[in-house]
């Protein structure tokens, strides 16, 4: 019984550890394909190198008492797992220039802090498989196959049991110390006198690490920040230029707002190590994207009624722009499809959304799509009607939205539908392909629906955007491509520049971008058919479906320039 026991909590800590390290990752290199390849691959062969070292040392050994080595080792490299994870993000220079790429410099970082955790504790199984056969109880093979089960069993659980509960409940840091705890327990009770000893010696040591564990690990009473010095702790009140005032790991991603002073006081959410919205406080409806202008024109241009308008966004993010055309036209009907309940959480908390406004749903879709009036404009006359917010992924309620409309329950088409789930490389594939355009496409009113999208790419490059390009038009009668540069795209193979796609089953106006009454001034371009025509060839005409998405692989030139940017 006993090692079945000690498979499982060796296995299941060798799963969290993984769990973790591909979260503290994502704080550095984002969620992507890159970041997850370089976690599994590293923790494998972390494992294969343990049970190789393992076997040597069952041999030597009493079982026992190697048992109880390993489980007070696998503590101390848990306890320094934050700060190591810190210390090696420091010296590959995230917010530095390097001639590595960028999957070679995820995997030295991958490997730096995760490679001796995940070794250790794959040391545990082939000296648990020798305490079981010295024990006896049944024939080897027996023994031997309770012993792998447990093991898988534990990492079943500790798979689970990090990603779907732990992380979110105490972060990253504290799964970290929870396992280290809990070998520590483990070594305690194998070779009590021993561990004893041991930390008698060694305990000023163990707690100098779990309180520096916790300053970084941001489990403190201040809010943490990476910057090229280091972490950086304020508190709320602090006078530092860029005060952090939320910080909350889901299971997602690491939320996080600041607030910039100067000249305009501005928040930031920043999600991971991206920034997905920008928001004045005191300007509440001032658009500080260029993007976002954009969308205000086409917008505004292209209303047929103001009194009978349907917004649909994919993503909330910092709920700028739905709080933005709600603001414009208040009886018009909104919903967001935001997956992070978290990422609602920071709005309220820091970016300005009051809950009086919005009507959150935590999953399903509501039959009715409106919800009770709860002022009258003279503008208009029509009632102020609250945002609906939706927490679960966007695809999802998309189903949901079609499956309504097939079934005849009260479903109204939208006039516009913008996609503002994509940041950089973060880009959701299952939200790009052609199958989720066509579901977008049967949503949106006949004739005169809009879906409106952003995108960062590199036009000398031109993969991904060429390909969501590609996409689109096989969906869609016209699709337009905008970039906020005046002299049209950048000859330059290395400039990163947002791009904006506006996919319509109508021919667009598009005269005096700009220039009429009432629009902020536009200084951007529209590519021309030959800019097309270039994207269409460089993107070899490729079109994204659910069974061929390789978007990581289309945005690797613009993931190879996060290096020359300052990590946000």
């Amino acid at each position: 019984m006993l090692p079945c026991v000690l498979a499982f909590l060796a296995s299941a800590g060798v799963m969290s550890i993984e769990m973790v390290a591909g979260r503290l990752m994502s704080i550095y290199a984002g969620a992507g394909l890159y970041t997850w390849t370089s976690v599994i691959g590293v923790v494998l062969g972390g494992i294969t190198a343990g049970n190789f070292i393992g076997g040597r040392l069952a041999d030597r050994f009493p079982a026992r008492e190697a048992l109880g080595a390993l489980f007070f080792g696998g503590m101390g490299v848990c306890l320094l797992l934050p700060l190591a994870n810190y210390w090696v993000g420091r010296l590959i220079g995230w917010n530095q220039y390097s001639e590595l790429s960028f999957p070679i410099r995820i995997f030295l970082h991958v490997s730096g802090a995760f490679l001796l955790p995940a070794t250790v504790l794959g040391m545990m199984g082939p000296v648990v498989v020798k305490l079981a056969l010295e024990g006896g109880g049944g024939g080897t093979g027996r023994t031997i196959g309770r012993v792998y089960a447990s093991g898988a069993f534990g990492s079943i659980v500790g798979t689970f049991l990090s990603g779907y509960y732990l992380i979110g409940l105490i972060g990253t840091s504290g799964v970290a110390l929870s396992v280290a705890a809990l070998l520590g327990l483990q070594a305690l009770l194998l070779l009590p006198g021993f561990s004893l000893r041991l930390l008698a010696v060694s305990w000023p040591l163990l707690l100098g690490l779990l309180a520096a564990s916790g300053v970084v690990g941001g489990r403190g009473r201040g809010k943490w920040m990476w910057t090229a010095d280091g972490p950086r702790i304020y508190e709320t009140g602090s006078q530092s230029p860029r005060q952090w005032i939320f910080a909350k790991e889901s299971q997602y991603s690491f939320v996080r707002v600041a607030e910039e002073r100067g000249p305009m006081t501005t928040r930031l959410l920043i999600m991971d190590n991206l920034l997905h919205a920008i928001y004045a406080p005191k300007q509440p409806q001032k658009l500080l994207y260029d993007y976002e202008r954009l969308y205000h024109m086409l917008t505004t241009r292209h209303v047929d009624d103001p009194l009978r308008l349907n917004f649909f966004f994919i993503g909330g993010g910092g709920y700028v722009f739905p709080r933005h055309v709600r603001n414009i036209w208040p009886g018009c009907e909104v919903q967001v499809a935001e997956i992070d309940p978290v990422v609602t959480e920071a709005n309220f908390e820091a970016f300005g959304l009051s809950p009086d406004e919005v009507l959150v749903r935590e999953s399903g879709v509501a039959m009715a799509q409106s919800a009770s009036a709860s002022s009258a404009t003279p503008e208009t006359q029509a009632p102020v009607k609250r945002i609906e917010i939706f927490h679960l992924d966007a695809r999802n309620h998309v189903d949901d939205l079609v499956r309504q409309k097939s079934e005849g329950k009260g479903f109204k088409p939208f006039d516009f539908i913008y996609g503002d789930a994509f940041n950089d490389y973060c880009v959701p594939q299952h939200l790009v392909t052609e199958e989720f355009m066509v579901k977008l496409r049967d949503l949106l009113v006949p004739g005169r629906g809009i879906y409106l999208m952003n995108v960062i790419d590199i036009y000398e490059s031109g993969l991904f955007l060429g390909a969501i390009y590609n996409t689109l038009a096989k969906v869609f009668p016209r699709v337009y491509i905008f970039t906020d540069r005046p002299d049209g795209p950048s000859a330059d193979p290395a400039a990163r520049e947002t791009w904006i796609l506006a996919a319509s089953l109508r021919e667009l106006d598009l005269a005096d971008l700009g220039q009429r009454q009432g629009e902020k001034d536009f200084q951007g371009t529209v590519l021309t058919p030959e800019h097309i025509q270039t994207l269409i060839r460089r993107s070899g005409r490729l079109v994204l479906t659910d069974d061929y998405a390789p978007v990581e692989n289309l945005l690797a030139p613009v993931v190879r320039r996060r290096s020359l940017q300052e990590v946000k």
